[in-house]
């Protein structure tokens, strides 16, 4: 693809997102060769800005058939250079390009868990360490599983993308005030009622800095505080897994109930990976109203304005304890029908804070 939006993207990634400086080792990673427009945008600002770029493509196939081929070991020990980069360098830029996002689809299940263990997935506790950015590059495979035409898809990125990230937060800290003053947030909507103690916890908000497009406000809610049922309508896509109408139901932090109307083998397999897997490590309400459309993806949908989810596993630099090699978020759509409460008070109705 080449469009004069990248570099105008790049700017952003490279200026803004990771503030690179002169002589930063900067890692740009991709799964697929799909990405390169972007890759040489990001190399040659990268190298304008005096740093050092370091370029890495692994397609996602070798995943696929690591976990299909490979023995319990093998899957768990197998060798990731990125492990031993993230040691060396000061940013990461991750671009993904997803050939086939079904590609996961049907992996054994245990393996796949397997998988989510191996070192070089759990970056998570590492990423605390250096700058870092996730961005989804659109490809052929992704305007699938959104919908979309590839130039639709390419649009939609860039719409939700090409933004003045610093007016975008200051909005969200608008958000994040309110809430911060509060201790029990209740969300109420379809099948769903469900409460948690925020009380003492730091908001995070989300612009720019790590995802790209972003767009939410995030805690990470009192471990043992969730009570309550909560109904996810419609269809979550995690590697590949498909899971459809999922219902959890939670008592003193802990998942006591789970449904989903297809793919609960999946659901229940990624709860077991570790002990922090069934709990909740992370409340997000998304803020980004150019991202209008549930696409099935949860990189995106996550942050669409009038939504919420929760995270099931770590609560990922955010202040809580929840430790987990899972990070699984699942999204509410709170646009039709759905209500936040602050300590008893109305703060935002279907999708639209009040106090805005």
């Amino acid at each position: 693809m080449e469009d004069t939006r990248l570099k105008a993207l790049a700017d952003i990634l490279v200026d803004y997102s990771l503030e690179v400086k002169k002589g930063e080792r900067i890692l740009i990673k991709t799964d697929e060769p799909e990405a390169l427009p972007l890759m040489k945008e990001l190399y040659k600002k990268v190298l304008a800005k005096g740093g050092y770029p370091l370029v890495r493509t692994q397609p996602e196939v070798f995943d696929y058939l690591l976990a299909t081929y490979g023995t319990k070991n093998q899957i768990i020990n197998s060798w990731d250079s990125e492990t031993y980069e993230l040691g060396e360098i000061q940013g990461r830029i991750r671009i993904c390009a997803p050939k086939n996002p079904k590609i996961m689809a049907n992996v054994n299940p245990g393996k796949f868990v397997l998988l989510q263990q191996k070192p070089g997935m759990l970056y998570y506790h590492r990423l605390d360490k250096i700058k870092w950015q996730l961005f989804y590059y659109p490809t052929e495979g992704l305007a699938q599983q959104m919908g979309m035409s590839l130039k639709e898809t390419e649009d939609f990125i860039f719409k939700a993308c090409l933004k003045d990230w610093k007016k975008e937060t200051k909005k969200m800290e608008k958000i994040k005030k309110v809430l911060d003053r509060g201790k029990i947030i209740r969300i109420k909507g379809n099948e769903t009622d469900i409460s948690f103690s925020v009380k003492e916890r730091k908001g995070e908000v989300c612009g720019g800095k790590n995802n790209m497009p972003d767009g939410e406000v995030c805690y990470a809610p009192i471990e043992s505080s969730i009570n309550g049922h909560i109904f996810f309508e419609g269809l979550t896509i995690f590697e590949g897994k498909e899971m459809k109408d999922i219902f959890l139901k939670f008592k003193n932090g802990q998942l006591t109930k789970i449904e989903a109307d297809s793919g609960r083998d999946s659901l229940v397999s990624l709860t077991k990976i570790d002990r922090g897997a069934g709990r909740v490590g992370e409340f997000g309400i998304g803020c980004n109203y150019d991202i209008n459309r549930i696409t099935n993806e949860t990189f995106f949908d996550e942050k669409i304005g009038g939504t919420i989810h929760l995270a099931l596993g770590d609560r990922i630099n955010l202040d809580g304890k929840n430790r987990s090699d899972l990070h699984f978020d699942i999204i509410k759509d709170l646009r039709k029908e759905g209500e936040i409460y602050l300590d008893g008070k109305l703060v935002q109705k279907n999708g639209k804070f009040i106090f805005l």
